[in-house]
Parts: C-alpha cells; sequence; structure tokens
C-alpha cells in the first residue's frame, strides 16, 4: 500500500515536470518561427535542436 502512495507522489512530480516541458516547448517553437522569419539558418538550426532534445524529454515521460 506504501508504494501506491509513493506512486502517486512520483506522478504528481512527473506531471510538473511534463508541464514545464510542454511549456518550453511552446516557447521553443515560438522563437523557430521568429528564426525562420529573420532568415537565421544557424539559429534555426541550434532551435530544432534544441525542440528535438525537449521531445525527447516529453516522449520519456510519456513512456
Amino acid at each position: 500500500m506504501s508504494g501506491e502512495g509513493k506512486k502517486e507522489g512520483d506522478q504528481s512530480g512527473s506531471y510538473a515536470f511534463l508541464n514545464k516541458l510542454i511549456i518550453t516547448l511552446e516557447e521553443g517553437e515560438l522563437k523557430l518561427e521568429e528564426a525562420y522569419k529573420r532568415n537565421n539558418p544557424e539559429q534555426v538550426k541550434a532551435i530544432k535542436e534544441y525542440l528535438i532534445k525537449i521531445y525527447k524529454k516529453i516522449d520519456e515521460e510519456v513512456a
């Protein structure tokens, strides 16, 4: 029974972390749009790589 309580607490922390990742992802996508508008390929590449890392973290949290 104590394992269930710990699992619930872990899920709560996981949801908070997942929410932070999603917010970071949304902000990154906005920055990516800005980089496209400025026609800055170096920044676009860097932001894409960063977003891929965020997607992977979200995938790990969901799995």
